[in-house]
């Protein structure tokens, strides 16, 4: 086979897959809390969706000083994310673009400073 048509070959191949796995990717949102509050709920949705979805947490607490949360499944979109800590405050991230895996980290310096918002 010559260059040429391993090149087209190839090619055509990435054409072939590339909507294909944009539509398949699922993705992973790892959160730490690093911060001196436990979390008690977070709830996260579409940015284009005016409710929020349920409490991903249930029954658990994302523990401060240390506690890990994962949630997956995510497909590339932009999500509202609104976090409630055991003093009932809440933080509400808005229009996050996940498009791929990700990691954050939940200091008390970051919750303290987060704007307080209503979806």
């Amino acid at each position: 086979m010559t260059k040429l048509r391993i090149v087209s070959l190839v090619v055509a191949l990435g054409l072939l897959i590339s909507p294909l796995d944009a539509q398949g990717h699922r993705f992973v949102l790892t959160i730490q809390n690093s911060s001196g509050y436990d979390v008690y709920h977070i709830y996260m949705t579409s940015s284009d969706d005016r409710r929020w979805g349920p409490d991903l947490l249930g029954d658990d607490v994302l523990q401060a000083n240390g506690g890990t949360f994962t949630i997956e499944n995510l497909r590339t979109d932009e999500y509202d994310v609104k976090f409630v800590d055991e003093d009932g405050d809440d933080c509400v991230l808005q229009n996050i673009q996940i498009t791929g895996d990700t990691s954050w980290k939940l200091t008390t310096s970051w919750l303290v400073k987060c704007e307080f918002h209503q979806k």
